[in-house]
């Protein structure tokens, strides 16, 4: 199983005996939208909010010359780089300001909005009850998905928007298993 976030990491899950084992991080230079697999081949290919297509293998006759690898992996880790630090000022400064934001309605109950607010950004939620923005809490840079699980400490935990009782979360531990990137 294969899976693309937000935070510009793909995480690979491999089923063993109908459980998903341990899984393997590949950090990309910008947002995963997509991921699926090729038909022919346990290859896949993701898709970037940048524009860029990346296809994975396991084949090391198909990957990609060593200064493309280390090309991707440097933009990947500027990505993370800068993610962590949060929004620019620059960033902050192109968001609505919160004073002019009481005259926007939101469209939908719960309904999240970044919004500038004392040159901060700020997530509102929309109240339709109130009719008013709600306050969440301030935008800030994150420097990964790490959590807890069950007891145990795992690099990423990522929750999975599902209809059953108590959730679902998946987990993994980075550096298990070897994909390569390739043309």
């Amino acid at each position: 199983m294969v899976a693309g976030a937000e935070d510009g990491s793909m995480v690979i899950w491999y089923a063993s005996n109908d459980r998903l084992a341990e899984a393997q991080v590949i950090v990309h230079p910008g947002c995963v939208w997509g991921v699926s697999t090729l038909i022919r081949s346990s290859d896949f290919v993701t898709a970037c909010h940048n524009g860029h297509i990346c296809v994975f293998t396991q084949r090391p006759s198909r990957t990609v010359p060593d200064p493309v690898l280390s090309s991707f992996r440097e933009a990947a880790e500027g990505f993370r780089a800068a993610r962590s630090l949060g929004p620019s000022p620059e960033e902050i400064a192109q968001l609505p300001a919160w004073e002019r934001n009481v005259l926007m309605r939101g469209k939908s109950e719960g309904q999240v909005q970044v919004i500038q607010h004392d040159s901060r950004a700020v997530a509102a939620q929309w109240s339709a009850i109130s009719g008013t923005w709600i306050e969440v809490g301030e935008v800030t840079g994150t420097n990964t998905n790490a959590g807890m699980l069950d007891g145990r400490r795992y690099d990423h935990v990522l929750p999975i928007e599902i209809d059953m009782p108590g959730g679902l979360c998946v987990r993994s531990r980075s550096g298990t298993t070897t994909v390569r990137i390739r043309l």
